[in-house]
C-alpha cells in the first residue's frame, strides 16, 4: 500500500499532532475512559491510495498531574 496515513483524535474529534500534547482531560473518581481514535486517509490530497497490505505501530506516553 502506497498514499496513506493514519489520522489520532481526541475525545472531541479534534486531530492529535504527533509530538504535541492534546487538552487536559479531567479524572474523576477511579475509574475514567479516555477516548481516542484512529482512521486511515490519504497522506497527501494529491497522491492516489495504492491499494495493498498496511500495519502500524503507534507508541505513547501518557503523563498525568
Amino acid at each position: 500500500a502506497e498514499g496513506a496515513g493514519i489520522a489520532i483524535t481526541d475525545g472531541s474529534g479534534s486531530v492529535v499532532s504527533l509530538g504535541q500534547p492534546t487538552a487536559g482531560q479531567t479524572l474523576v473518581g477511579e475509574n475514567n475512559t479516555l477516548v481516542f481514535s484512529a482512521y486511515l486517509q490519504g497522506s497527501t490530497a494529491s497522491d492516489a491510495i495504492k491499494p495493498g497490505n498496511f500495519y502500524s505501530v503507534a507508541d505513547f506516553t501518557l503523563a498525568y498531574q
